[in-house]
């Protein structure tokens, strides 16, 4: 049924993210078969303002979570080509989302009280700035050791994020 690199990602994404099958279905017309909103709201019984929605919310949560896309794309422009090409690529979107996820204040999750204290002395507020530190930052936090360093990789993979690699 996939025959495509693109297909085979899709399915795997599904499974990760629990999409609903009607979803699934959705995703994959627009995807794969290049059908307009309209068509898909007609077809689906469906507005096609919810149909944008299902496709958008698909997208940015792919786009929020980037250790979804190592599997299969190591290099963003590769991703960002073939979002073009099935004409999914909305930037300006997908970077209102982005900045909404990363201006999220630390407080918000669940650190541990060593955690919180830390980031608060380092001057570390939001989501976005702990995301842009490294394994190796974080070491050299003083009292922050490697059960807390655990710990914050644990509570950022719950909700998508991960350090940086570099």
């Amino acid at each position: 049924m996939y025959k495509t690199r693109l297909d085979r990602y899709l399915t795997d994404i599904f499974k990760r993210f629990s999409i609903p099958t009607r979803n699934q279905e959705i995703l994959i017309d627009r995807i794969s078969k290049h059908k307009t909103y309209s068509e898909l709201a007609c077809k689906y019984k469906l507005s096609r303002t919810r149909i944008e929605q299902i496709i958008m919310k698909f997208w940015c949560r792919l786009w929020i979570s980037s250790s979804a896309f190592s599997k299969y794309y190591h290099d963003k422009d590769k991703l960002v080509n073939e979002l073009k090409k099935i004409k999914l690529y909305n930037p300006e979107r997908i970077r209102d989302v982005v900045e909404n996820h990363c201006s999220r204040f630390i407080t918000e999750y669940n650190f541990s009280i060593r955690a919180d204290n830390c980031f608060r002395t380092t001057g570390i507020r939001t989501i976005g700035q702990l995301v842009q530190k490294t394994e190796k930052d974080l070491f050299k936090i003083r009292y922050l050791g490697k059960k807390s360093i655990l710990d914050i990789k644990c509570i950022l993979s719950e909700h998508g994020y991960s350090l940086n690699k570099e």
